[in-house]
């Protein structure tokens, strides 16, 4: 499988793109404020994150 390469410079093209667009649709008022930042989120709002065991966890990442 061919892996793609792609520049940091490509990369900051792309975003600033996709931010005037989102800026663009916000001033003409096509979404909200609220709706951008929930396209834009790579968490969903409505998601469930749970850490089994946290106490463990903690200890892995902060030592005892």
């Amino acid at each position: 499988m061919k892996v793609k390469e792609i520049s940091f410079e490509k990369l900051q093209r792309d975003k600033r793109k996709v931010r005037l667009r989102d800026e663009r649709r916000l001033a003409l008022g096509l979404v909200t404020a609220e709706q951008l930042q929930r396209e834009n989120s790579l968490i969903p709002a409505n998601a469930k994150i749970t850490i089994p065991n946290l106490c463990e966890t903690l200890e892995r990442y902060y030592g005892k």
